[in-house]
């Protein structure tokens, strides 16, 4: 893999021959220059990481998912003290996506509130009760969350299957580095985008044991249409004795997770259309 890195204590370019896998020791110079670059990045008050990737992957045809290449496929050399972003992520992170000829990973420190550009809004929820957010949160406690308060608040679905789209996600109750959590949190959320027609009873039983709720709960909320359906696959697939969950989030090309000023565990969260509708 060849690459080249410049960059100063607020904004890092690399630009780069492959885009970054999370297994592949080939890129492990370049995982591991580019992780050392990010820990010394400077992030003041009032402001957070910005991460974009550039490339000519296709998220839809290629199925990468954005934020992995920006967040969890970067990682320090193992025994090395910590992750590369807890000094960087403490005020919420964003990415973005932009298909291009030429390949480029931006880390850059902005002001909060000069983020994504929002397209037309899909959906617009807050005040969502959500479980604890922490480096031990799985997909499927925001995902039970996110289906509890649909099950008290009923909405239309909108239709978006295998289209692009963007999410904010705030979060209330909540410190420490953004980048650990964009993972869970999201898939989480995605995952309840899913509304599957056919679910295999095996997967459903599974998951039921996981959340702790009959099946007849979970095949109902596999199933669901609202608030948004982007695919009719189930969420998840069978994985040795248990589940993996495995939502379509290669569609999901830009997004926020952020702090919201608030003590409670609560979720707001806007998805907007990166795409003509």
């Amino acid at each position: 893999m060849q690459f080249d890195i410049t960059g100063s204590a607020k904004r890092i370019e690399a630009r780069t021959s492959e885009r970054l896998f999370f297994d592949n020791p080939k890129h492990n110079a370049y995982r591991w220059e580019l992780a050392a670059r990010i820990a010394t990045l400077a992030v003041g008050k009032g402001e957070m990481l910005h991460a974009s990737y550039c490339g000519p992957d296709d998220p839809g045809r290629d199925r990468f998912d954005v934020e992995n290449v920006l967040f969890y496929n970067v990682r320090l050399p193992r025994n090395s003290g910590g992750s590369c972003f807890s000094r960087a992520a403490g005020n919420g992170i964003s990415f973005a996506y932009t298909q291009q000829r030429e390949r480029r990973t931006v880390y850059e420190v902005v002001l909060i509130g000069t983020l994504v550009e929002r397209q037309p809004m899909l959906i617009d929820y807050g005040d969502i009760p959500v479980c604890a957010v922490n480096s031990d949160t799985k997909p499927w406690q925001v995902w039970q969350s996110f289906h509890l308060w649909l099950d008290q608040h009923p909405t239309e679905c909108v239709d978006w299957p295998g289209r692009h789209f963007g999410m904010e996600i705030g979060v209330g109750g909540v410190a420490g580095n953004f980048a650990a959590y964009v993972k869970p949190v999201f898939d989480g959320v995605i995952a309840a985008f899913h509304s599957a027609t056919a679910v295999a009873p095996e997967i459903a039983g599974r998951i039921a044991g996981q959340v702790h709720r009959n099946e007849e709960t979970v095949f109902r909320w596999l199933k669901r249409r609202e608030p948004i359906r982007i695919s009719d696959e189930p969420p998840v697939y069978l994985r040795g004795a248990g589940v993996q969950w495995s939502p379509a989030d290669h569609l999901c090309s830009h997004g926020v997770l952020r702090p919201i000023p608030t003590g409670s565990r609560t979720m707001r969260l806007r998805v907007w259309s990166t795409e003509a509708r």
